[in-house]
C-alpha cells in the first residue's frame, strides 16, 4: 500500500530541497555505481566515474515527494521541445523503496506532462540489475518502445594491435574536409536510421528522431574545423571513413565520440582500423584508458563486434523508452 504522499515543485532558491535531492541520489545511486565498477574493473572505473558522488545531482531543481513532511523521493523533467519531455533522474530513498512511492512520482509526472500538452515522453535508464525496478515501472506506464544505447569501454593497454587495411592510410581532418564528412556521416548512419524509425514508429520517430541523423552529420562536419578532432581514414587520398575524437587529460581518457565509414567500404575492417589508429594517438599523448557512448538505436550487433575486435569489450548497456501522451 502507497502511503499518504504529497509532491511539490522545489524552488530553484531551496538550497534544503537541493541537499536532499543531492543525499538521496547518492543514496540511490551508490548501488549502481558499483555495479559498474565490477563490470569494467577498478582503474577504469576511476577513471570514468571516480568522485561521482560530489556533483551527482547536485543544484537540481524539480519536484520532491514527501512522506510525513520528509523528503523521500523526487523526480526531474527536462523539456525536449514544445511536443516532447523528458522525464529525468528520479529515485526513492532506499528505505522507502518498495512501497509504491516510485509508481506515484511517475503517475504524478505522466499526468502533468499531459495537462501540458505535451505529445510524447521518454525516458533514459540502464540495463543494469539495479535499475530493474525502474524498468519496469516504465514499462507499467506504458513505455514499451524502446532503443538500445549505452557505452563500452576499454584499457589502451589491454587492446590489441591490428594492422590497417592494405592501402588504407589516416590523417587529421581540416574545415576543408567538413563536407565530405557531412556525407559520409549521413550516407553511414541512414540504415541506421531507418531500423529507428522501424523501431519507434512513425509518430514517436518524428517527435525525437527526425533530424537526428541531420544535425550529427552537421556536429561531426563542423568539429573538423577543431584541431586533432576528425581522424580521416583515405584510400588513394580520398576519405573513406571518420572518427571524431576528444580527450579528459585530467583522467586520462579518450573518447570516441562517432565513427563512421562510407558504405561502399563498409565490412573491410576500416571502423576498427579508424580506432585502432586514434587509441595509437591517444597512447602518444600519456592517454590509458577509452570508451564510446552510442547513441540511442546505435547499439547494433556490427558495433558490438567492431567494439570487441579492438579491445572495448567492458559494456554498460542502457536503453530509451518512449510513449506518445
Amino acid at each position: 500500500m502507497t502511503p499518504a504522499w504529497t509532491m511539490r515543485f522545489s524552488a530553484d532558491e531551496d538550497t534544503a530541497d537541493k541537499l536532499a535531492i543531492h543525499d538521496l541520489a547518492v543514496a540511490a545511486w551508490t548501488p549502481i555505481w558499483e555495479r559498474y565498477r565490477m563490470i569494467v574493473g577498478g582503474e577504469l572505473w576511476e577513471a570514468v566515474w571516480g568522485g561521482w558522488q560530489e556533483t551527482w545531482m547536485r543544484n537540481v531543481t524539480g519536484y520532491v515527494t514527501e512522506v510525513g513532511g520528509e523528503i523521500v523521493g523526487y523526480a526531474t523533467d527536462y523539456e525536449s521541445d514544445k511536443a516532447t519531455v523528458e522525464i529525468g533522474a528520479n529515485a526513492v530513498r532506499p528505505d522507502h523503496q518498495g512501497r509504491g512511492i516510485g509508481s506515484a512520482q511517475m503517475r504524478h509526472l505522466v499526468a502533468m506532462f499531459r495537462d501540458r500538452g505535451y505529445r510524447c515522453a521518454w525516458v533514459h535508464t540502464g540495463m543494469d540489475p539495479a535499475r530493474g525496478p525502474a524498468r519496469a515501472e516504465y514499462r507499467k506506464l506504458g513505455m514499451t518502445t524502446n532503443l538500445s544505447c549505452g557505452g563500452v569501454l576499454g584499457s589502451l593497454r589491454e587492446c590489441p594491435d591490428l594492422p590497417p587495411p592494405n592501402g588504407v592510410t589516416f590523417r587529421w581532418a581540416n574545415a576543408d574536409d567538413a563536407q565530405r564528412v557531412r556525407e559520409m556521416a549521413v550516407d553511414a548512419w541512414r540504415p541506421v536510421d531507418d531500423d529507428i524509425r522501424a523501431a519507434l514508429g512513425d509518430d514517436i520517430y518524428a517527435l525525437t528522431q527526425a533530424d537526428a541523423t541531420a544535425k550529427r552529420a552537421e556536429e561531426c562536419g563542423a568539429a573538423t574545423g577543431e584541431p586533432r578532432t576528425v581522424l580521416l581514414a583515405e584510400i588513394g587520398g580520398r576519405p573513406v571513413g571518420f572518427a571524431t575524437v576528444e580527450e579528459d587529460k585530467d583522467r586520462g581518457l579518450g573518447k570516441l565520440d562517432a565513427v563512421g565509414v562510407d558504405p561502399p567500404h563498409q565490412g573491410g575492417g576500416i571502423g576498427s582500423a579508424l580506432c585502432m589508429e586514434a587509441f595509437r594517438r591517444f597512447r602518444e599523448r600519456g592517454t590509458e584508458y577509452v570508451v564510446a557512448w552510442p547513441r540511442p538505436g546505435e547499439v547494433t550487433p556490427q558495433t558490438r563486434r567492431m567494439f570487441w575486435k579492438v579491445g572495448m569489450y567492458h559494456e554498460v548497456l542502457a536503453t530509451n523508452y518512449y510513449m506518445m501522451l
